[in-house]
């Protein structure tokens, strides 16, 4: 039997760092839906490291609202536009 891999190929559960990194958005974003608002759950990893499940993960990004599309402006020409 070898060695085991540094990273996983198919991980189940990530740190608060690494879904941040996953999902390109802010750490405080994340930790604050595990610490404050409780909309994510979270479980105590070895050396009282926070683990995330994927599955949870990829629920609570389905609760994020949905880009719309903004409405388009013209704004007015500035009178000293050349």
């Amino acid at each position: 039997m070898g060695r085991p891999r540094k990273t996983r190929l198919f991980p189940v559960a990530l740190s608060i760092d690494a879904a941040a990194d996953a999902l390109s958005c802010p750490r405080s974003k994340i930790s604050a839906a595990i610490y404050l608002d409780g909309t994510l759950p979270a479980y105590a990893g070895p050396n009282h490291s926070v683990r995330v499940l994927v599955k949870d993960l990829v629920s609570w990004v389905e609760t994020w609202p949905r880009p719309t599309k903004r409405k388009y402006h013209k704004r007015k020409e500035s009178p000293n536009a050349v």
